[in-house]
């Protein structure tokens, strides 16, 4: 029962002993790592450089050391020379009361890879959204020149002798210039 359920499980499951030596391992595991079981049975992981380059090493021994579950995303090359990207969840486990340390290996290329599709998008927007915030000011302070000079001449206006006629206009555009720099101001 228990070898059919490891058998038919879409993870890739491996076990092995203290010392590295392969005890089991599914088809699923075999092939996400581009062997063969009977091939991955003959591993010792104490001696795979695979697992000394990816870092899997380090994490059996400190499951093993510890008695904890370790997870962990490797991407790197396999002992078989297969590129993947892969969740590793090592548990320490005893099997005739002698520590073994179980191994379960999921692909996660897809869901890495949506992530940095995800985290691309997000750093394209901070840009745009930066280039938006760079034009809005240059615009703005561009567009608050000849508002400036505006205001400078409508000022000087008031200083002369206008007609009624004259302080009317004056005042619509003293009006017309204090709702345009409201309308800067808010953008």
């Amino acid at each position: 029962f228990n070898r059919a359920i490891l058998e038919k499980s879409p993870s890739g499951i491996a076990v092995f002993m203290a010392d590295g030596a392969c005890v089991m391992a599914n088809d699923a595991y075999a092939r996400l790592i581009g062997g063969t079981v009977a091939e991955v049975q003959k591993q010792n992981f104490r001696s795979n450089a695979s697992w000394q380059r990816n870092g899997l090493l380090d994490f059996a021994n400190q499951a093993l050391e510890k008695g904890t579950t370790i997870r962990r995303d490797i991407e790197g090359e396999t002992s078989f020379g297969k590129r993947v990207v892969v969740e590793c969840i090592f548990a320490p486990i005893s099997i005739s009361e002698k520590p073994h340390i179980l191994l379960i290996v999921n692909d996660v290329s897809e869901r890495l890879a949506a992530e940095h599709a995800l985290t691309e998008s997000m750093r394209q927007l901070e840009e745009k959204e930066l280039a938006k915030t760079r034009f809005l000011a240059a615009a703005g302070h561009d567009l608050r020149q000849p508002v400036a000079a505006a205001n400078l001449f409508i000022d000087a206006l008031k200083l002369t002798s206008p007609t009624t006629r004259q302080n009317e206009i004056i005042h619509r555009l003293d009006q017309s210039m204090a709702t345009f720099n409201g309308l800067l101001d808010a953008l």
